[in-house]
């Protein structure tokens, strides 16, 4: 995972102030894979985007967030309530073989969940402890909903095959990669990807990756504007949109494809991320249109 997934938070998919869901794994084409180090993992039918993120780290970056580690990633709940602060759900660690062993010998080894190990990896998953967020809230029965158990992280968890000997701790064992997504053709292909959201209501509709049409409502009425850019694809599963309109600043709109629902009518298959030329972001989803 390099370029933009490791400067840019990725998506999921939202879950509605209605909708809370339980654990349990999702089928496997919402698997996702970090083909640097190695870690794979089912995502959770209860991960919805924009509900958690991910951030990953590694070499010196990953060592300052956890000395020792080559890798890091961590997967964080995003809350509904804006003055609420997003909460790690799970955090995996992957170290070097030696740098493990001499940890563990100097009794400096973090607690967590050894999930596998191979001929020179040790992969240690830390789930959260404990609920940050006010009790009977929703962000409280969504995370709740969202947060793995032990056991259901080691089932979720895979090491994706790279050449070497996975000698798993417990059951576990190396399984193939999956197949990559492949965002960039699909998108290039269509005649208009339409996206959407809410707080406010708008719509951006981008026409053969150049063109697009940016649409607003709030209580004052509604207003639409045309803009030029051109789309970039950072890795196979997730593009970039930017354009603007006349002399104003960038729109920038990151697409990655995954499950998204924001409402009935706001479904699709990629979420999205718009970041107005001012800074604030916009969530929401793209469906393709032919």
């Amino acid at each position: 995972m390099t370029g933009v997934m490791h400067g840019l938070a990725a998506a999921g998919l939202l879950v509605t102030s209605t909708m809370v869901l339980s654990q349990g794994l999702a089928s496997p084409d919402r698997r996702f894979g970090d083909r640097a180090s190695w870690v794979q993992l089912d995502l959770p039918s209860a991960w919805f985007a924009p509900r958690y993120s991910l951030t990953a780290r590694s070499g010196a970056a990953a060592a300052e967030r956890q000395p020792g580690a080559a890798y890091w990633l961590s997967f964080e709940y995003l809350p509904q309530a804006r003055e609420l602060a997003r909460e790690p759900l799970l955090r995996i660690m992957v170290y070097p073989l030696g740098t493990w062993q001499r940890l563990n010998a100097q009794a400096g080894a973090p607690a967590g969940e050894v999930l596998a190990k191979t001929d020179s990896r040790v992969y240690l998953g830390v789930p959260t402890q404990g609920n940050p967020y006010p009790d009977a809230s929703e962000d409280a029965k969504q995370f709740d909903a969202m947060r793995l158990s032990p056991e259901l992280l080691r089932a979720a968890f895979s090491i994706m095959g790279q050449g070497e000997r996975a000698a798993a701790a417990g059951p576990k064992s190396a399984a193939a990669p999956s197949p990559a997504l492949n965002t960039a053709p699909r998108l290039l292909a269509a005649g208009r990807l339409v996206c959407s959201g809410r707080d406010p209501a708008w719509s951006l509709v981008i026409t053969k990756g150049s063109t697009a049409r940016l649409s607003t409502r709030d209580a004052k009425g509604g207003k639409s504007q045309a803009m030029k850019g051109r789309m970039e694809f950072a890795e196979p599963a997730q593009a970039v949109w930017r354009g603007r309109a006349g002399k104003g600043g960038d729109w920038v709109a990151v697409i990655r494809e995954d499950s998204c629902e924001m409402a009935p009518r706001e479904a699709g298959s990629h979420v999205v991320l718009l970041s107005r030329p001012e800074g604030r972001v916009w969530q929401g989803c793209c469906r393709i249109m032919k």
